[in-house]
């Protein structure tokens, strides 16, 4: 009898962990992309502040006259970019980032936002 309830609570432990480890590393990532009612990676915490800030800063060009239509799809054209690395990263490494991929990431972000920084100063 000890070797049934055992098993069965092998199995079932086995059931549970391999959905969670799944999700850790991406597991089914490209139905829950395309499913916007799943869990879908929408980039990693500590660069989320920064995009933020290069969002409103174009949004606020834009509103300021500093820069003009085609200038704010350009900058948000290199920020999709910036995201789209991320998500290549997060496939390859799920949340444990290297150092040299983050601080590639970092860098780019770093530029863009140096970018529309020295567009507001040519105005």
């Amino acid at each position: 009898m000890k070797r049934i309830i055992l098993g069965l609570s092998a199995i079932a432990l086995l059931g549970a962990a391999v959905p969670a480890s799944a999700q850790q590393w991406g597991g089914d990532y490209g139905a829950r992309w395309n499913n916007p009612g799943r869990y879908a990676f929408r980039g990693y915490p500590e660069f989320r502040g920064e995009k933020a800030h290069i969002r409103s800063e174009i949004r606020e060009g834009l509103e300021e006259g500093w820069l003009d239509e085609d200038q704010a799809q350009d900058l948000t054209r290199e920020l999709w970019q910036v995201q789209q690395q991320e998500s290549r990263e997060f496939r390859v490494h799920g949340w444990s980032l290297p150092y040299q991929d983050r601080a590639a990431i970092r860098s780019s972000l770093d530029e863009l936002d140096h970018s529309i920084d020295e567009a507001r100063d040519e105005q």
